[in-house]
């Protein structure tokens, strides 16, 4: 079974939060820009596969342009995708990253 979650936090920043996901998933994140993600953004995995990716959910000038707006509180965000492991993340997680939430969970 497949899990999509979305966590947020903003007890750390992202660069932090990859630092500590590398460690905790034994993989590595690259660095890549997108204007519709609203700058930098952090991936790791392949497509049409089991991927995270760790996106700001601030510094837009209108809250509606953010990535969840629901969560102003939260100004990082990861996207778990197509994980096999999404009862082991939530588990595990809260342990290794200060501060993170779990935000939505499918389980498909």
């Amino acid at each position: 079974m497949s899990t999509y979650d979305l966590y947020g936090t903003s007890a750390v920043t992202m660069d932090e939060l990859r630092t500590l996901l590398e460690a905790l998933l034994g993989q590595p994140f690259t660095e890549h820009d997108s204007d519709y993600l609203g700058g930098a953004y952090f991936q790791s995995g392949e497509r049409f596969a089991e991927s995270f990716r760790i996106v700001s959910n601030h510094g837009a000038v209108d809250p509606e342009d953010l990535p969840e707006p629901d969560f102003l509180d939260l100004h990082v965000l990861l996207e778990v995708n197509d994980s096999p492991r999404g009862a082991a993340l939530r588990r595990d997680l809260p342990a290794a990253v200060p501060g993170i939430r779990l935000l939505r969970t499918t389980d498909a």
